[in-house]
């Protein structure tokens, strides 16, 4: 194991291990027809399948949040190692709230702000521009 894994109890390992290569046991899977097994373990109330696990469940939100800081700050490095300022998770107040991107880089006169995004298969490479459309306003 890398140095990065040595404080994780061996069931936090596993665990993320499963839900990195999409192997979590669904009920829907294992119920074998039966309509009543099928509902979340955890109490959410929906059929337990693959993409409820991976998506929707507060069984592996802890997992999908460490997974998507882990993306970003990977983002971070990269930007940093070629030469531009990174603020990472900024603060803007904006006339809907306060909204709070990952990174913000600029470089010279030039800045980006950098909304990092991990989503399933079903979605397309044009699902992020819906976020522009909805953002983009203020």
């Amino acid at each position: 194991m890398g140095s990065r894994f040595f404080f994780w109890l061996g069931g936090y390992y596993v665990n993320s291990l499963r839900l990195r290569i999409n192997a979590f046991s669904s009920k829907a899977e294992t119920a074998g027809g039966r309509k009543e097994y099928c509902f979340c373990r955890t109490g959410c109330g929906t059929v337990e399948i693959q993409n409820h696990i991976m998506q929707q469940c507060h069984r592996t939100y802890d997992a999908r949040i460490r997974r998507h800081d882990s993306v970003a700050h990977c983002v971070t490095k990269v930007i940093r190692y070629q030469t531009c300022n990174v603020t990472e998770e900024p603060k803007y107040k904006t006339s809907k709230g306060v909204r709070k991107p990952d990174n913000k880089a600029s470089k010279q006169s030039k800045a980006f702000i950098l909304d990092v995004q991990v989503i399933s298969d079903k979605y397309g490479l044009d699902c992020p521009s819906l976020s522009v459309q909805t953002d983009g306003t203020d």
